[in-house]
């Protein structure tokens, strides 16, 4: 925090204009009853501006800064994501038109039970498969608030599900939503910014960045796909946007709907067996759908990238005039160029990764650091030139393009949807049926209905299974199924062909029964006998530096000082999986305890504020950390 003096009349939670080094910046005042001793020269607020932060915003900042150990600055920034906020108030009308709509029974008790929950003023999980009608549910919700001149926030975990969304709530209230996510305009930010200022009701939808945003009167949070990894900030300041959701909605004394047709494991403990959160559970797929058929097939490796099975399938779709769905979550054409003699890797100068091979863009890329080659004939420094190996995207659509030459085939990837414009045009071209075939990677996993696809081939569901992540099933089942879901949503049966290499693991045996109940039955008692979370706590403090040295150094004296407990172990150092990032050395520790209720930030903070850090070193301290590399 700094200190600044003014004339003016200020109240806390005000936004200021105050002098930094050398030039202007926005702040909040936090505190107006700091006193000091001694001649100091503090400076003086510039100016005051007619927006405030309310008192439960606030406590919710200062409980994030000591839960992330972010620093209050960093977090005051993602409150105040813009330079300047213009003094000039938007008079923007919202005049909101509710329209009722006719809901299934199962939707109707799921609502029935949700407002009977409300008034407890805790999270709510509504757990619903795919096709089940959540978001009408939800909405409905969101209008009861609504017409209490309340706001609603909606939080999506992609840009890429907003449009639609957006869609559904301009055709619910009669109004679009205002947006918010990293690409609208500064001149949107604004205009959001003030709008939410205002006492009247209105809806946002927005990506993980909107949970910061400093509303008044807001009357429900709705976190859906609550289970998605991309509510996981991993970047200057790392948190997770479900679990500030439902701090945010403890300090506000408001309800939090956490939405999902796979809740994550941590979200059902919570709701099944420690009692903090309502639970609500809907079943049965809307209407006339009902589950598609999930049958595996054996992925044949150096050979067809589609199983017989699955160009069976394809071929019987095609002819009853249905549309077909192809997922591998791995971009580009293949994910490595290698030697066959002697199995060398064409890696990225920059990184400790291979280098991706797109064929769309006749380049070479890392995903990582960005940095590209020409596509040429590179050759092994002993050997013969370089092979493409492994598939993505790219080639699983060359080789239907093989054997499907008269139908039209789209590619959808973050590559080929580089534009919300781009995504909306081959949204609506499946929609309309001008697509027989899509191939795809997890930007076409959640939440979009095609009512002709009736198909979905996996092509390798084994892909996530391995690896030290100790998420990597439960990630791998709710990315499958939800990509599962998108077959057959209405009254045609929809049909899903999984190739794996193992049809016995417990993720394809509940994938092919639709049960998910005995996989997360399973995985809960796996983590509860290794005390991992949600039955104990982690956190990661990733250590890199471009000098090897100096970081070998810093890395010792951190092992040495850290303090001995028997309540808290520390794991490491040892090299990240990507051990080399951007030029950038990289190594690891994991802070780990067995008891949930122990205030692991209080051991971290012990440790690491004696020990001074040079400053070529970055370290990055990620309390309760989702991803491992």
């Amino acid at each position: 925090m700094l200190t600044y003096q003014s004339s003016l009349k200020i109240k806390v939670g005000q936004i200021v204009k105050v002098p930094l080094k050398n030039g202007e910046k926005l702040g909040i005042v936090a505190d107006q009853t700091i006193t000091f001793k001694g001649n100091y020269d503090v400076k003086q607020i510039i100016t005051a501006l007619p927006f405030f932060i309310s008192k439960e915003m606030l406590e919710f900042i200062l409980w994030m800064n000591e839960y992330t150990m972010a620093s209050l600055g960093m977090i005051a920034k993602m409150v105040l994501p813009f330079g300047t906020i213009s003094e000039k108030q938007f008079n923007a009308e919202t005049s909101l038109n509710y329209s009722d709509i006719e809901l299934s029974s199962l939707q109707k008790n799921a609502l029935e039970t949700i407002r009977k929950e409300l008034p407890l003023r805790r999270p709510i999980v509504l757990d619903g498969v795919t096709g089940s009608g959540k978001t009408e549910v939800y909405l409905t919700i969101a209008q009861d608030v609504l017409k209490k001149d309340k706001k609603v926030l909606i939080l999506l975990p992609e840009i890429a599900l907003t449009q639609q969304v957006i869609k559904r709530i301009t055709q619910r209230f009669g109004i679009a939503p205002y947006v918010w996510h990293s690409n609208i305009t500064p001149k949107q930010k604004q205009t959001v910014w003030q709008e939410i200022q205002k006492k009247a009701p209105c809806v946002v939808v927005g990506a993980r960045s909107a949970l910061m945003l400093p509303f008044r009167d807001l009357g429900l949070i709705v976190v859906d796909e609550e289970h998605d990894p991309a509510y996981k900030q991993e970047s200057v300041t790392y948190y997770h946007a479900r679990d500030m959701a439902v701090a945010r909605s403890y300090y506000e004394r408001i309800p939090c709907l956490l939405v999902s047709a796979t809740p994550s494991i941590e979200t059902l403990v919570n709701a099944l067996q420690k009692n903090k959160y309502s639970y609500v559970r809907m079943e049965d797929r809307f209407g006339e759908a009902v589950y598609p058929t999930v049958l595996t097939a054996p992925m044949q490796l150096n050979k067809s990238l589609l199983s017989q099975e699955l160009r069976q399938a394809m071929e019987n779709t095609l002819e009853a005039k249905r549309q077909v769905l192809l997922f591998l979550n791995r971009r580009g054409y293949a994910p490595v160029l290698t030697c066959e003699t002697c199995g060398y890797k064409l890696m990225c100068p920059h990184c400790s990764v291979t280098l991706v091979l797109h064929q769309k863009d006749k380049k070479l890329k890392c995903h990582y650091c960005g940095h590209t080659k020409p596509l040429q004939n590179h050759q092994c420094p002993k050997h013969s030139s370089l092979i493409p190996w492994g598939p993505g995207v790219e080639k699983v659509a060359q080789e239907v393009q093989l054997f499907f030459p008269h139908h039209k085939t789209l590619v959808m990837t973050s590559d080929h949807m580089s534009s919300m414009e781009k995504m909306n045009e081959a949204l609506d071209s499946i929609k309309n049926r001008e697509v027989d075939i899509i191939v795809g990677t997890q930007i076409l996993a959640k939440g979009h209905h095609f009512p002709y696809l009736t198909l979905v081939g996996i092509i390798d569901g084994d892909m996530g299974l391995s690896g030290a992540d100790l998420r990597c099933s439960e990630r791998t089942y709710q990315l499958l199924h939800q990509v599962a879901g998108r077959s057959g949503r209405e009254q045609d049966v929809g049909k899903v062909i999984i190739q794996t290499l193992s049809p016995t693991h417990p993720v394809m045996k509940a994938l092919v029964n639709w049960d998910r109940d005995s996989f997360i039955d399973y995985e809960i008692k796996d983590r509860e006998r290794m005390h991992m979370p949600p039955f104990g706590q982690l956190a990661s403090i990733l250590v890199s530096g471009r000098n090897i040295q100096i970081l070998r150094t810093y890395l010792q004296e951190l092992q040495y000082l850290r303090p001995q407990t028997k309540t808290v172990r520390v794991l490491g150092p040892v090299p990240a999986p990507l051990a080399y990032l951007k030029n950038h050395y990289r190594y690891r520790f994991l802070v780990h305890t067995a008891e949930p209720g122990l205030h692991l930030q209080h051991f971290i903070h012990a440790w690491l504020l004696p020990i001074k850090c040079p400053s070529s070193i970055k370290q990055i301290i990620d309390i309760n950390p989702q991803s491992f590399i």
